[in-house]
């Protein structure tokens, strides 16, 4: 309750934990006004005030909440279905971006997937070892349909985080039909760590691997705003099988820290909208190092030898060679 503050007593930061308080009393303890001009044991027992509680000795504990880390994660979307896809031919990725929403690191296991249909879908990830807070890591999926019938299955990434694991449904339906498939050079576009107001740039390749007409709608850019699309030939773009088109993504932070966007591709393929994820990170450039200034006997010597090697030029002359006729 603050009634009787002592400025001597002074706390201590302390990280998040239990802790036992032990209050102990002495024998020439007295309670006074606060900041009074009496001394211990001098006799102004009496003139302080507990307020409203006993006259017990009494401490007032105060200090900032400290929350506990929290260890987290989310994906999105939580299911990937394939529109129809050609039986017995791959399909292109659908991805799943998992990012860490806790405040500490999550440690990542393994990517288990289960059901009767699992064979027919192959999974990759970049989501191991351990997740930053607010980085990102992907899941993505293709789909190779043995018939044509529907299929499904299930994903599952362990990890230690309070809401494991990561449950992703899958589905798709198999076709005799030739179809459309969006394949990308890279489902995730890394930048890595960056400087601060400096730019990087990364292309992006989509290729019609499938055996009909590729349409793609308009390319839509997501999350962080140090992410921008510099050049798109791929939206409103019309692709032939095996014909390409490309994008370029730039990265420049504007602030240290973890940034995270997708690009996400919409079409008429059997794993539209496909999504590419984006990750970067932007750092402060360290102050260089100050060079240490020469002591004043040290820059006397070396003014001394500065003024001997002028001597020894202006005599000789500059390059300085052997005297004629030594080898």
């Amino acid at each position: 309750d603050a009634l009787c503050g002592d400025s001597t007593l002074v706390t201590a930061v302390l990280p998040a934990g239990s802790y036992t308080l032990a209050v102990s009393a002495f024998l020439n303890m007295s309670f006074a006004e606060n900041l009074g001009s009496g001394t211990l044991g001098d006799g102004f027992i009496g003139l302080g005030s507990f307020g409203t509680r006993t006259n017990a000795y009494a401490v007032d504990i105060s200090g900032d909440t400290v929350a506990a880390p929290t260890l987290l994660l989310s994906h999105l979307p939580n299911g990937l279905t394939f529109g129809p896809q050609t039986v017995g031919v791959a399909s292109g990725p659908l991805v799943v971006v998992v990012t860490n929403t806790g405040t500490a690191n999550v440690s990542l296991g393994a990517l288990t997937p289960s059901g009767a249909d699992a064979a027919q879908f192959a999974a990759a990830t970049t989501c191991t070892g351990t997740l930053a807070p607010a980085a990102t890591c992907t899941i993505s999926v293709v789909y190779t349909p043995s018939a044509a019938v529907p299929a499904s299955a299930m994903l599952s990434l362990a990890s230690d985080a309070s809401n494991a694991p990561s449950s992703i449904a899958l589905g798709g339906t198999g076709t005799a039909a030739p179809v459309a498939t969006a394949s990308l050079s890279a489902t995730t576009l890394d930048f890595g760590t960056r400087t601060v107001g400096s730019a990087t740039t990364l292309p992006l390749v989509v290729t019609n691997t499938g055996g009909a007409a590729l349409a793609i709608g308009s390319l839509a850019l997501a999350g962080s705003a140090d992410f921008s699309v510099v050049t798109d030939s791929c939206s409103g773009a019309n692709l032939a099988p095996s014909a390409t088109c490309s994008v370029s993504v730039r990265f420049q932070p504007t602030s240290a820290g973890v940034r995270g966007g997708t690009v996400t591709i919409p079409s008429n393929a059997s794993n539209s909208p496909a999504q590419v994820a984006l990750t970067g990170v932007g750092a402060v450039r360290a102050p260089p190092t100050p060079v240490p200034a020469l002591s004043p006997p040290a820059l006397a010597w070396l003014s001394l030898a500065l003024a001997m090697f002028a001597i020894v030029v202006l005599r000789r002359g500059w390059p300085i060679t052997r005297r004629a006729g030594r080898r």
